[in-house]
């Protein structure tokens, strides 16, 4: 048994196994879909890159998919996987997000489509916005393009607002005035103004966003707290202070995870602040959570290669499923990242640290998988993170040989 391991250790060593597989509400074990698992080359297509991508980003219409490469952004068109535009940042291109719904600029009719770049490090990081054309061109305009020094966080599910952190680095290490302390900002985006500026976390903010209704902001941040906000009103909500996560499809729950010293995911009733249950049965820390859109289910993946479905308000284990491994540390890591219900919840999608990509259908019992042959060789495993089409019939996933894979679910 090795004494220590890395990531490219991990990747050289990864055989897929499981402990646990899915099963249906009888007991009766999950079986592959027809023509499953599916390795490189039976993709239904391929867009091959000059070097490793960021995470991609598909426009509302699922018509474009833009990727982060070095300083640039680059646009596809999915159907044929032509090169469209080239965007151009001086610095490195780390975050791209495609903002939702269509756009009507305020300075030009062509305007179809909104895209969002970050770069620039932690040390200086700046946001960029691009308008983009019906045929997924540059619009061209006198003036620059807007941007703001910051970190990109999120959009509300209607397109109108951007969220982005100011002043966010760590006060680990000195003091700060008040007015100086890490901020979230919230810019309209029809009207090209600020909204609020939202002050009261005391150290680097981790993460932001809109509930489904686009009336509540949710902030996580290293002072060990999360805050509930109204977005019209700019003001906090009271209740407790809770941890991280996300909110319930009808805006009445918030489903946070503590990850030290132990793993608990908390969900609480937002009008109260009272917990209402505390799932514990998690042995490390969870990276992403995804409430199934009937709010019956609440899936996360942790990072020792496990999956947990269980019920949000009862803490009952509807179901696991967990990569087996002889050696202890590959399980530390084999995270289980970017979960998320798809098809109206009738599938889960998720991806294994080393790029495999799962989807289990909970009506037929079935699962796909996207994976590298034995002989696709990689030396890391992907920083990257998959995305699923609007209307859950495909996913595009970044891959290590410096390709996007687009499969069909």
């Amino acid at each position: 048994m090795s004494m220590s391991m890395n990531g490219r250790e991990f990747v050289q060593n990864f055989t897929y196994r499981l402990e646990r597989d899915f099963v249906s509400s009888a007991g009766e074990p999950a079986a592959w879909a027809p023509g499953h698992p599916k390795q490189w080359g039976q993709e239904r297509a391929k867009i091959r890159l000059g070097g490793i991508a960021s995470t991609p980003t598909l426009s509302p219409d699922d018509r474009l998919a833009a990727v982060g490469i070095d300083g640039e952004i680059c646009v596809f068109e999915i159907a044929t996987q032509a090169l469209l535009e080239v965007l151009t940042d001086e610095k490195r291109v780390e975050i791209v997000q495609f903002v939702p719904g269509m756009i009507d600029s305020c300075d030009s009719k062509s305007a179809r489509y909104l895209v969002a770049s970050q770069g620039g490090g932690n040390e200086n990081p700046r946001v960029i916005l691009w308008e983009l054309d019906e045929q997924g061109k540059l619009v061209a305009t006198s003036k620059p393009q807007p941007s703001f020094e910051g970190e990109l966080g999120s959009f509300s599910p209607d397109g109108k607002t951007m969220v982005f952190f100011s002043q966010n680095e760590t006060t680990q290490e000195e003091r700060r005035e008040v007015a100086a302390l890490p901020c979230i900002n919230l810019w309209n985006v029809e009207t090209r103004s600020f909204r609020h500026q939202l002050l009261g976390h005391t150290d680097r903010i981790m993460c932001a966003a809109m509930s489904s209704n686009n009336k509540l902001v949710a902030s996580v941040a290293w002072d060990g707290t999360a805050r509930v906000w109204d977005a019209w009103s700019g003001s906090g909500i009271p209740g407790g202070q809770l941890w991280t996560g996300a909110f319930s499809p009808d805006q009445s729950f918030l489903a946070f995870s503590q990850g030290n010293p132990r793993t608990y995911i908390y969900v609480y009733n937002i009008a109260t602040g009272q917990l209402v249950s505390c799932f514990d049965r998690l042995h490390m820390a969870t990276s992403s959570l995804s409430w199934r859109p009937d709010g019956t289910m609440l899936a996360c993946g942790a990072d020792d290669g496990t999956l947990c479905i269980w019920d949000p308000y009862t803490r009952e284990d509807r179901m696991r499923w967990c990569l087996a491994f002889d050696d202890f540390l590959m399980h530390r890591f084999a995270n289980t990242r970017a979960v998320q219900f798809v098809d109206c919840g009738r599938k889960l999608v998720f991806q294994i640290r080393e790029g495999t990509v799962e989807v289990y259908d909970f009506e037929s019992n079935l699962k796909q998988q996207f994976t590298r042959g034995v002989e696709n060789k990689i030396d890391r495993c992907p920083v990257p993170e998959i995305v699923c089409s609007g209307d859950s019939k495909f996913i595009v996933v970044p891959d290590m040989d410096g390709s996007l894979r687009i499969w069909d679910l």
